[in-house]
């Protein structure tokens, strides 16, 4: 219920098993106008404590496993790290195994030695090929920034091509994110009870160039959320608690009056990164949270999908230029029927909408099943809706050509 206010003059490094900023409550880590500068760091761990799931009397019984985390109820939580502008960039030209340089479309602020960069696998394959390929994407550390050129501490091992034209001609490169925050908030073992984070009611969030790393303990696999019977005492105790996400906005409403800029939360230039073998289910999750800004964000390496409104109440938030890479198992779905139970329980997909009333701007996919899709319309994955389109159009096509042809002269 107080302020807890990081220094913004030397770097920083917390540990917690639980941070809970209360009503009335303050969690600064730099603010808008006085972000964290570029040459400091500020880490918050959570560490790996295990969750007391024994009601013994000792300890703090937590049977709905909200532990080992940071939560937020009715208070502000305001974190600003060195601004990365653009957190993802397209490239200038093709990156091909052994280089050494990546040339960027512009030049990028913020970009130091020792960022780690994702690039995606760009090859376009037959579907049935891409089910079973190897994949390329991969992961390299700036050596050294020089205006668009990056110089890598270590050469490509695959090539990164473009979308071509039948003519060879080069339509469409592909981009590279930038995965490196100086504000960071990571489990203290991936591998053991990793940390979640947990914003809800009143709480007002505004949370910019943060990395969040190995968090989220909802997994993949279905749901065993702990039960109650009538009386309200513990019939079991979940394996896979709902709701413990990487980065979650819980039925938060906001502050009484909007944020500067208009909008009940901010989430922006965030790097969200599951880390190696995880299991997470989602990586932000927007519940029942309304008006916010979901802008410039990278989000990689998620067992299940990127980007999600969970409920399909959630109304008028802007994702807006957001860079999704790894969303899902890469592994070949055997049939259409697991395909689509698979997105119909929010997996395998770079963004996720229970319901499509929020606005949806600018954002990149790589390396997914399925870029996007829309529970509530009509159950069709946006590509699905686009090939119906399309394939409605060749038929117009068709017979205006079959007309013409008719037509003396």
């Amino acid at each position: 219920g107080a302020t807890l206010r990081f220094r913004t003059d030397q770097s920083t490094k917390l540990q917690v098993g639980t941070l809970l900023v209360m009503p009335g409550g303050t969690l600064e880590i730099g603010t808008e106008s006085n972000p964290l500068p570029l040459q400091f760091t500020a880490e918050l761990i959570i560490r790996d404590r295990p969750l007391d799931l024994t009601n013994d009397g000792v300890g703090v019984f937590d049977p709905f496993q909200f532990g080992t985390s940071l939560l937020a109820i009715d208070g502000t939580v305001t974190m600003h790290g060195a601004p990365k502008t653009p957190t993802f960039v397209r490239l200038a030209k093709e990156p091909k195994a052994g280089d050494t340089t990546l040339t960027l479309e512009q030049n990028p602020s913020g970009w130091q030695a020792g960022d780690r960069l994702v690039l995606p696998d760009s090859r376009q394959l037959p579907y049935a090929a891409s089910n079973n390929a190897q994949p390329q994407w991969e992961e390299r550390t700036i050596q050294s920034v020089s205006g668009t050129v990056i110089t890598l501490t270590t050469p490509l091992s695959f090539n990164h091509i473009g979308a071509k034209e039948p003519d060879g001609a080069v339509r469409l490169l592909p981009h590279v994110g930038n995965l490196s925050r100086n504000v960071v908030i990571h489990s203290e073992n991936p591998s053991g009870i990793r940390g979640h984070t947990w914003f809800t009611q009143r709480t007002n969030l505004d949370i910019r160039y943060v990395q969040f790393k190995d968090l989220g303990r909802t997994t993949v696999a279905p749901l065993n959320n702990t039960t109650f019977d009538a009386s309200g005492n513990i019939t079991t105790i979940g394996s896979n608690q709902i709701a413990r996400y990487p980065l979650h906005t819980h039925h938060l409403t906001g502050p009484m009056s909007p944020q500067p800029n208009g909008r009940q939360f901010t989430l922006v230039g965030n790097a969200i990164d599951g880390g190696e073998g995880n299991q997470v289910k989602w990586g932000v999750t927007i519940h029942a949270s309304h008006w916010g800004l979901i802008k410039d964000n990278v989000v990689y390496n998620i067992k299940g999908s990127g980007m999600v409104t969970e409920d399909g109440t959630e109304s008028y938030n802007v994702f807006e230029k957001n860079f999704v890479v790894r969303a899902g198992s890469n592994v070949p779905l055997n049939s259409t029927a697991t395909a689509h139970s698979e997105l119909e329980a929010g997996l395998n997909t770079g963004f996720w909408f229970r319901s499509p009333n929020n606005y949806i701007r600018d954002n990149v996919v790589a390396n997914a099943h399925y870029a996007a899709y829309v529970k509530g319309l009509e159950s069709l994955t946006l590509a699905e809706h686009f090939e119906e389109e399309a394939t409605e159009a060749f038929g117009h096509a068709k017979k205006v050509r079959e007309i013409i042809a008719t037509l003396d002269g």
